[in-house]
Parts: structure tokens; sequence; C-alpha cells
């Protein structure tokens, strides 16, 4: 009998193991940070549904359409941005720094950069971040779309409500190739941009995703990152 009774308190033991191993196991992935994820921080740092990107595109649209033929431009300025309001909430502070560079009389680019820093809350996410853009405008005087070129960068701390709901730390770095932004509207028609995003969960799992963001007009673009999977954004 002893046998038998050894034997039974070694498969008992077996199957606490494996529990215990399985359980680590799950414990371990709540805080890996999932691509879809990745996905959502990335199209919210761009949508305009939360001061993103997008947004500041028809900022800056505005602007070139009032000065981008003054060749002595030279501003520097500072914008609040508050919405209290339904489900997309932020609280921004803008400080742009505007240049207009002709050749001889003619404009040929407007330099548009700047900083901003605050909050926003979303269905999906919440964020504490800042970011700094510095971009080219050309095309100032002939056609009906803007070209920009340059590279936005954000960094904070968000809280995901989706799938692992990891806290985390984040950075965004946007890479924009000869994106097109209607003169009329702000928005932008198309183009793409190159984007990273890297950074660690509150677990201390790092995660690092590269890919493209396609822009296809009617406030609307995809993000394609590491595995080939594409996500959607609307705004």
């Amino acid at each position: 009998m002893k046998p038998i009774k050894s034997l039974s308190l070694l498969i008992m033991f077996t199957g606490f193991l494996v529990l215990m191993i399985s359980c680590k196991k799950e414990n371990d992935n709540s805080t890996v940070m999932t691509e879809e994820e990745a996905a959502e921080v990335i199209s919210l740092s761009v949508s305009g549904s939360t001061e993103g990107f997008a947004t500041q595109t028809t900022e800056i649209a505005a602007r070139a359409n009032t000065y981008g033929n003054v060749c002595s431009y030279n501003k520097d300025s500072t914008v609040i941005k508050i919405n209290t309001a339904g489900t997309y909430t932020w609280n921004y502070t803008f400080k742009w720094q505007w240049s207009v560079f002709c050749t001889g009389v003619v404009p040929n680019s407007m330099n548009a950069n700047y900083s901003m820093k605050g909050m926003y809350s979303a269905p999906r996410m919440s964020s504490s971040d800042s970011a700094i853009a510095n971009l080219a405008v050309t095309n100032l005087i002939s056609g009906s779309q803007y070209t920009f070129n340059g590279t936005y960068t954000r960094d904070g701390s968000q809280v995901s409500k989706i799938r692992n709901r990891n806290s985390f730390t984040s950075k965004i770095t946007l890479g924009l190739n000869n994106v097109k932004v209607n003169k009329t509207t702000g928005r932008i028609d198309e183009g793409n941009a190159s984007v990273s995003i890297a950074g660690s969960t509150t677990g201390g799992n790092s995660f690092a995703y590269n890919g493209i963001v396609t822009f296809l007009g009617n406030q609307s673009a995809t993000i394609s990152l590491n595995n080939g999977a594409v996500y959607n954004v609307n705004w």
C-alpha cells in the first residue's frame, strides 16, 4: 500500500506544481504590452479625437493660409485646448513657433514647431503626456495641398482600458514622409509616416514595436505594426 500512497502524493504534488506555474505565467502575461494596446496608444496620439497630431495639421494649414506668403513672418504663440464633455476629454497647452522662409521674395517653406503637455481620457486609454513636433511645410503658393515632412515625438504615462489593462510608459516617434494636407479643410488627405513605440509596463516588462501609419483621407488612417496586423483609426 505504501508505494500506491506515495504515487498518489507524487501525482497531487505534480498537479499542484503545474497549477502554480500556470498561474505564474498568467500573472506574467498580465504585464505584457500587447500589440493591440500599442496600436491604441499610437492611434490616440495621431487622432483628432484627443487633440492629437491630425488636429494640429488643421491649425498649421490655417496659419499657412494666412501667413504662408509673408516672408518676414516669425512668431511664437501659446494655445490652451480643453474639452471636458463626452467620451473623449483632454486638457493641453501648446507652445508654437512659426517661421516662413523665402527664396528672394518667393515663399518656399514654413517651419511649424510646437511642444505640448497635458492629458486625455478616451474610452480605451487614458494618458498624461507631452509631445514635440518639428515640421517643414512646403508647396505654400501653388496647388490645393500643403506637403508636410518632419518628426513628431510623444512621451507619456498611459493606463490601458483594454486587454491586459496595463499601466505603462511609452515614447512614440512619427517620421512624416510627404504627407498631404488639404489647404481648404486643413485635413490630411494622404501620405504615410514611419512609427515606433517603445517603453515599459509597471510590471517591468519592456516593449518595442515598429510600423507604418498610412493616412487615407476622410479623417482615417491605418496602423500596421510588427506582425502585419492592420489597425484602423477614425476621428
